[in-house]
């Protein structure tokens, strides 16, 4: 939606009403998609990492890996002046805002309080703003996508929105060039799903899922747009259509590799770059990725923003009602200093596009032209569909559309994790395995998925195997879960491999396969040549992501160099067991 110049603008809740603030804050306009009515003239490393440098096989991937960073997705709290409070505001933030948050927490430290950000997955988020005693003062998603996806306890207030980063189609220069891209400006959604489908010449090319991550969730919305051919927003009957459906499937189900979070999807691809061309993801992320790999010697990505099929992440701040006046009054403090003109050059320096331009002078070293980055994207983002309507594709996308998975959660029942405790672990298998649980994350099956879940120790339990998406054999499963008991050692290499082959034994066909670790990451049998071993001598072991959710007493060295040999992630959050198991659950 277009703004006037000079202007930030607030989305109002989930009405898909904005508000329009100047430059000093003040509110001149209030509009909706289609529009708007002024209301008069305003005033102006991973430790992973350390161990796979030792090892030649992995030693190009350990380079670039620890360039980027892959941190764990935990609760951050950044230091500020030591006589301010601890407990001055508390915001819910999706990783992919981290430099805005950052940003945030300077301004409440001047303001003499202190800003704690607890950073989740989209899937987490949808779950943690379903309850009415969780304890933040402001949601920051990646995109205000999510927020017609959820559905708050408490009451959102305004969203405001400050600071905007496309999503890039972003390919290697030379197989951009070959394709004849490279000086055009009208690549589009035909033009991806040709190449990403084109049989053994096929671009391999990774996406996260799109509920889960910001990036995803706005390249499927443009990818819905494109394939619909419309000029404005789709429609439920847009949804209908077979010349839509006939393209996007295919174009979704050729994801060669997916990721819980948008630096976990950049970090795969630059840790095997021979093993795509194509990495769609935030323009942030791919500026990230070509420091990583032009340090490294590498060729850098090129950014295309597609003709029809631009999506955008918006990164609205929302205030969330707390019924305490003093918290209310400086979330909403916060919102207004964020949006004023004094943050707009930090916002720049910060990899993301402020709403308003005015005064602002890019870093040259960040919007590299030479990458192709430019302001191409702001004529062409796709008009946002209405709630009704992106409920509705976001539920095909879950249960029809998307590309199937075979997910392995692999639960340790050793004897260190049952002297921890190891509390909730159960509630947080519910979460993501019992339908009506998963669907608050947006965690669905379809029919073509498999879950597999493994209970493991010393040695490993049998396999609880459910096809499918029946509620009643989610039910058996979870049943069969809370039935297993506690004791004995541990051996995260063994399970591990057992996991990959697990998989291969039902066949991974073309569906994403992942192997999810439940653990306190306490091996006290096994190495990881085992785990090497396995993943090299396997057919589709390059093709399987690990990912490990730390709980108990956590000892996260051992799970890192797992995880870091299949180019997954950990999860560690030390206090939400639920929530770090949905965001792995969302990695396909």
């Amino acid at each position: 939606m277009p703004t006037p110049s000079g202007t930030a603008w607030l989305r109002m809740g989930a009405s898909g009403r904005y508000r329009m603030l100047s430059p000093r804050c003040r509110e001149i306009a209030v509009g909706d998609r289609g529009g708007w009515r002024l209301r008069g003239q305003g005033s102006d490393m991973t430790a992973g990492y350390r161990d796979n440098l030792t090892r030649g096989r992995h030693t190009r991937r350990a380079l670039i890996g620890a360039a980027l960073g892959l941190p764990l997705l935990s609760a951050c709290t950044l230091p500020g002046r030591d006589d301010i409070p601890d407990a001055g505001l508390r915001v819910l933030a999706a990783p992919e805002v981290s430099p805005l948050v950052r940003l945030a927490q300077e301004l409440a430290t001047a303001a003499g309080y202190r800003l704690v950000a607890d950073y989740r997955g989209q899937a987490a988020m949808y779950a943690i703003l379903a309850e009415p005693d969780h304890p933040y003062d402001l949601v920051w998603p990646a995109t205000s996508l999510m927020i017609d996806l959820a559905a708050p306890a408490r009451p959102l207030g305004e969203a405001v929105v400050f600071a905007q980063s496309p999503v890039v189609w972003a390919v290697k220069g030379s197989v951009a060039e070959r394709a004849g891209w490279l000086g055009r400006d009208d690549v589009g959604a035909a033009d991806l799903r040709d190449v990403v489908t084109a049989g053994e010449d096929a671009w391999r090319f990774a996406m996260a899922g799109a509920p889960h991550v910001g990036s995803a969730t706005a390249a499927y919305v443009g990818l819905l747009a494109g394939f619909a051919g419309t000029d404005g927003a789709i429609t439920v009957a847009d949804l209908d259509r077979v010349e839509l459906t006939d393209a996007l499937i295919p174009t979704l189900r050729a994801v060669t590799r997916s990721a819980p979070t948008a630096r976990g999807l950049t970090n795969v691809v630059t840790g095997r770059y021979g093993d795509f061309e194509l990495l769609i993801n935030v323009e942030t992320e791919m500026v990230a990725a070509n420091r990583a790999l032009v340090g490294a010697g590498e060729e850098p990505l090129r950014a295309i923003y597609p003709a029809d099929a631009q999506g955008v992440l918006d990164a609205p701040l929302i205030a969330i009602e707390s019924g305490d006046p003093i918290r209310r009054d400086r979330a909403l403090a916060l919102q207004q200093a964020m949006g004023g003109s004094a943050t707009r050059q930090a916002i720049s320096d910060a990899g993301w596009y402020p709403t308003v331009m005015a005064g602002v002078r890019p870093d040259p070293a960040i919007y590299v032209e030479g990458w192709g980055i430019s302001g191409a994207w702001r004529n062409r983002t796709v008009e946002q569909p209405d709630a009704a309507t992106w409920r509705e594709a976001m539920t095909r996308y879950r249960l029809a559309w998307r590309k199937p998975s075979v997910t392995v959660i692999a639960i340790d029942r050793s004897g260190s994790l049952a002297d921890a405790g190891a509390d909730g672990l159960q509630a947080a298998l519910d979460a993501v395995l019992l339908p009506e649980q998963a669907a608050v994350s947006w965690l669905q099956t379809m029919p073509e998925d498999v879950t597999i879940v493994i209970p493991f120790a010393a040695e490993l339990g049998q396999p609880l195997t459910v096809r499918g998406n029946a509620a009643h054999d989610f039910e058996w499963l979870t049943g069969q879960i809370a039935e297993q008991t506690s004791g004995g050692g541990t051996n995260l290499y063994d399970t591990t491999r057992r996991g990959l082959w697990a998989i291969e034994d039902d066949g991974l066909g073309n569906r994403l396969g992942t192997v999810i670790l439940v653990t306190d990451g306490q091996s006290n049998e096994g190495e990881i040549k085992l785990v090497d071993h396995a993943f090299d001598d396997s057919p589709i072991g390059e093709q399987v992501a690990v990912h490990a959710v730390l709980t108990g007493d956590s000892w996260p060295d051992q799970v890192q160099e797992i995880v870091a040999r299949a180019a997954g992630q950990v999860f560690d959050s030390g206090s939400d067991l639920a929530a770090d198991l949905r965001t792995a659950r969302g990695g396909n």
